[in-house]
């Protein structure tokens, strides 16, 4: 399974199939989008990105935790993104 952007999706829908004319098959593929469930998903922040991770020489170190971590871990501590440039 994998998230993805419905309104996206319908949107590069009209622009390949022509909004203009919409067709039985475009209408039904439409409906199916829309009446599709809906995952109650939350954005993680990965260690890597995390503003409380910090590169060690051998690995990240949680200075919120402090333990080792990897880059794709995530906590639900992560709650500050690290910014651009940030080391």
């Amino acid at each position: 399974m994998r998230l993805v952007d419905a309104d996206a999706l319908k949107a590069n829908c009209d622009i390949k199939l022509g909004n203009d004319t919409i067709g039985r098959r475009q209408y039904v593929m439409f409906h199916e989008i829309d009446d599709a469930p809906t995952i109650d998903a939350v954005e993680v922040i990965r260690c890597k990105n995390c503003y409380h991770a910090e590169d060690d020489i051998t690995h990240m170190f949680c200075v919120y935790f402090g333990n080792k971590v990897y880059g794709d871990d995530y906590c639900s501590n992560a709650v500050e993104r690290r910014e651009d440039g940030e080391a």
